[in-house]
């Protein structure tokens, strides 16, 4: 399914959220308006299974009953490297 209309963005917590206008998931999170990269929700996709992660991103927003796996490359905030 392709959401229909632009995504709406909100500034928020430091970042840029993206949300469909047609029903409001969240799609993804900019750094900055101008961010060469953007990190995907995988809850967003219709078929998520294909895309495992390859890394652990905004640690610093993780709630305290979320397992990390250790052996993935891990970032307390987005996939950019400081």
């Amino acid at each position: 399914m392709r959401p229909k209309g632009k995504p709406r963005k909100v500034a928020h917590a430091n970042r840029i959220r993206s949300f469909t206008a047609c029903c409001g998931t969240h799609l993804f999170f900019e750094e900055a308006k101008d961010s060469e990269t953007i990190d995907v929700t995988i809850a967003s996709l219709d078929d998520p299974a294909p895309f495992a992660p390859q890394k652990t991103i905004w640690l610093e927003d993780k709630l305290p009953r979320v397992t990390i796996d250790r052996s993935l490359p891990s970032f307390p905030k987005s996939s950019e490297i400081s």
